[in-house]
């Protein structure tokens, strides 16, 4: 069984697509399948890191061209499932690549095209509302909503031990995404106050390919509080130490909604807004809009705000939880990863 992902990262668009699309193609390869990586070339194109998970990539020179995408997948043949998580593909570009894969896969969390597909995953709460994608995927199979979230292995056993939160804030996660090219990490620490007399322990995750990691690497010299972490390898573990994460949007607002992490979220891209509002309106997260527009006051505030009110923080947490829990209690990728097989079995 051959499956293909066409995902790409980048400084401009982030590491999201791929880090998600790697959960699934590791849940796949759990169950048998080959899987290839069909991903430009850019700076930051976290090439190196899909290697490094043990997954072929078949670089590509053009975002949209279907004749590049379709050289570089038949260089192993037809594919059984084509897995596209892409903002710039829709029905056009799925349709040119029918011939050479049996199954369309489209991740996607916009609703803002169309897409000519046999299974469509869109995470986001709220994804099934107003019938979105009736006419968007009209032919497609629907898993929509948190409980179908692509998380990664690491999760697996965290999740299923989250400890309930008794609203007291002593340690802090910050991670605002794979990149953070706006380096909104330094804003946030310096809204917490970070020097060697802060309140709290604070762990910022912050991968080494981000443009800025040297500047933060340099601001957490000479403070304990602060502990910087190169790689997302160990936010599993660090997001059930936390009590309280200041980070982005997208793929991780899930991780943390998953372990019942109280979050105060910034969107960092515009595809961030819809989930953060969402979350905050299921009182799983404090959202402050905009990164870009929220500053260091509305950060330290908003802190502040849930130090002073711990039963607010345990319940965050307790709607968090339950904003993200899969059906029937199962890994959500897992969910993912057999509805593929069923699609290319023709089973659903």
């Amino acid at each position: 069984m051959r499956i293909a992902v066409r995902a790409d990262a980048g400084l401009l668009v982030g590491s999201g697509h791929v880090m998600r699309t790697l959960a699934l193609a590791s849940a796949l390869r759990a169950r048998g399948a080959t899987v290839t990586f069909l991903s430009r070339r850019r700076d930051g194109d976290m090439h190196e890191r899909i290697v490094r998970d043990g997954f072929v990539v078949r670089p590509l020179e053009s975002e949209t061209d279907a004749g590049d995408a379709r050289r570089a997948l038949q260089a192993d043949g037809d594919a059984d499932a084509l897995i596209v998580d892409h903002y710039r593909l829709d029905a056009v570009w799925e349709r040119a690549m029918r011939p050479f894969a049996r199954r369309i896969v489209v991740i996607d969390d916009l609703a803002d095209r169309p897409h000519d597909c046999d299974l469509l995953v869109d995470a986001n709460l709220g994804a099934g509302e107003h019938g979105r994608y009736r006419e968007l995927a009209p032919a497609a199979h629907l898993l929509l909503g948190p409980g179908y979230a692509l998380l990664r292995e690491e999760f697996r056993e965290p999740i299923r031990r989250a400890r309930p939160r008794d609203g007291r804030i002593e340690r802090i996660n910050v991670f605002m995404g794979g990149f953070d090219r706006s380096d909104e990490t330094s804003k946030v620490l310096r809204a917490l106050g970070s020097h060697p007399g802060a309140p709290f322990r604070i762990d910022v995750v912050l991968p080494s390919w981000a443009p800025h990691r040297s500047a933060v690497r340099e601001r957490c010299i000479g403070k304990p509080a602060i502990h910087l972490y190169d790689e997302a390898a160990e936010m599993a573990a660090l997001f059930e130490a936390a009590d309280l994460a200041v980070g982005a949007g997208g793929c991780a607002i899930w991780e943390r909604c998953a372990l019942g992490l109280p979050s105060i979220v910034l969107s960092v891209a515009d595809n961030q807004r819809a989930g953060a509002g969402q979350c905050e309106i299921a009182g799983a997260a404090l959202w402050l809009g905009d990164a870009a527009v929220a500053g260091e006051p509305a950060i330290a505030s908003a802190v502040e705000e849930l130090r002073r009110d711990p039963r607010a923080v345990a319940e965050m947490s307790r709607r968090a939880r339950s904003v993200c829990g899969a059906r029937g209690g199962a890994f959500s990728t897992d969910l993912v990863a057999d509805a593929v097989l069923e699609a290319i079995d023709a089973r659903l």
